[in-house]
């Protein structure tokens, strides 16, 4: 197969390639090991041929940061590792820039939080960041954390260990997230094989180690109006579909309400593509009853009623 781009850097012993993602029309590429090992990121855009378009490292970025070790994009956002600095960053396309988002940092600041080859993952306003070598947890069993996107912008949301977690599996080493579904890898785990053997864990939004994910559609068919729609399955339980079209990009807001009007939680709130767009809700802990979604936009508002059964 025949390359249809090809990248490299002058730069001797930088680790250039050693993680990168993907989501055209953009690709990112992490240097992990330049300028003393504190890293960065290279951000490529397709326009006819593929582009350099900027190169990006962390705004406290140290010696042996390691900025740059793992990469997830997804749209127009992507977060980075700092091993280094047990630490990892967002970033966020406004306009034509990138710009960094947000630090976010362990909850515990115990463990290898972000270390592992492929330890963080984004989509919509979920961000995942593994801590494989937590000795909290019986003794670098491992775990992963789940951060939010709301208003107040991102922040820790729980803690996922596996239920059959044994002493040095190095749960959360790599970790990677599609619609409803987070898949986390245990590489060293023992099993009947012996040790070392290795599993993955495949969770879906009722597992708990996710609230809420954004699946925009790739259907490229126009639409023309905005549009929120009933959310399915209604009655629900444990978790339900909230779809809406836009026929233009614009900043959303998608907020959940008691029928007293008490806000829940956000979804969204951030600048989103044209397109359909889907999340999925899961209320975890709340009462059975009934609850309202709001959509904000500047041309668009519009409520609607869901029923939540236990």
């Amino acid at each position: 197969m025949t390359p249809t781009a090809y990248f490299e850097k002058s730069v001797v012993g930088s680790g250039f390639g050693y993680s990168l993602s993907i989501d055209v029309p953009y690709a990112v590429i992490g240097s992990p090991n330049e300028n003393q090992n504190t890293g960065c990121i290279y951000v490529y855009e397709l326009d006819w041929n593929w582009v350099e378009q900027v190169r990006l490292a962390a705004s406290d970025g140290q010696p042996q940061d390691n900025f740059g070790r793992s990469v997830d994009l997804s749209d127009s956002m992507f977060i980075v590792s700092a091993s280094g600095d047990k630490a990892a960053y967002i970033f966020r396309r406004k306009g034509n820039s990138w710009l960094e988002d947000q630090k976010i940092e362990s909850p515990t600041g115990l463990g290898c939080f972000a270390a592992g080859n492929k330890g963080v993952a984004i989509q919509g306003n979920i961000a995942l960041v593994g801590n494989c070598c937590d000795d909290s947890i019986f003794g670098d069993g491992g775990c992963v954390y789940s951060f939010v996107h709301g208003s107040s912008g991102w922040s820790f949301s729980k803690q996922t260990i596996h239920s059959d977690v044994q002493q040095n599996d190095w749960f959360g080493h790599s970790v990677a997230i599609s619609g409803p579904y987070t898949i986390v890898s245990a590489p060293e785990k023992y099993n009947s094989s012996g040790p070392s053997a290795g599993a993955a864990y495949i969770y879906c939004t009722e597992s708990d180690i996710v609230t809420s994910v954004s699946t925009p559609n790739q259907d490229q068919t126009l639409l023309v109006s905005y549009d929120l729609k009933q959310n399915y399955p209604n009655p629900f339980n444990p978790v339900t579909t909230i779809v809406f079209d836009l026929p233009r990009p614009t900043d959303v807001t998608l907020k959940i309400y008691t029928i007293l009007g008490e806000e829940v939680t956000t979804l969204v709130s951030e600048e989103l593509k044209a397109g359909t767009h889907k999340y999925i809700w899961n209320p975890v802990s709340l009462a059975s009853g009934i609850y309202l979604y709001r959509i904000e936009s500047k041309e668009f508002t519009v409520t609607k009623k869901m029923v939540f059964l236990k």
